[in-house]
């Protein structure tokens, strides 16, 4: 992580990806800079990380991509069964290398397995997540009481 951290302070300025150049680590950004982090994230894991976690990592983006499209037909949804069926497959190397020794057992992992069947009865979740709800919900009722 240190690696991955020095290698991002030298990084030019891009637009929506905060940088910390003294040095400051990524448990300080916010779900913003996560997501603006998830453009540029392989290309600066590649070679810190095994190919098949970086694999891994590609297919649940692209997963999550095809997931967060408007509109979602057939050719779609194959697309991201393929991409996750690969997920699934090379997930395990989490597990081998200690990142997730007891596996994911995490409620937003386990939701994955009921997208493509969710997407068939309901249609394109257009870009929703949870993560917009979460912050609605701080500001709502957590942000009152404090």
């Amino acid at each position: 992580m240190a690696k991955l951290e020095a290698m991002n302070s030298l990084t030019k300025l891009t637009e929506g990806l905060r940088r910390f150049p003294q040095g400051r680590g990524f448990k300080q950004w916010t779900g913003d800079n996560s997501k603006a982090l998830m453009k540029v994230y392989l290309p600066a894991i590649a070679g810190i990380v095994p190919a098949t976690m970086v694999r891994a990592l590609a297919d649940f983006i692209e997963f999550c991509y095809i997931m967060r499209r408007s509109v979602v037909d057939e050719q779609d949804l194959r697309e991201a069964k393929t991409f996750l069926d690969r997920f699934e497959h090379d997930r395990l190397i989490f597990q081998q290398f200690g990142v997730r020794p007891n596996g994911f057992s995490l409620p937003r992992m386990h939701a994955r397995r009921h997208y493509l069947q969710h997407v068939r009865e309901f249609a394109a979740p257009n870009g929703l997540c949870s993560s917009m709800t979460e912050a609605k919900h701080i500001k709502a009722i957590k942000e009152p009481w404090r």
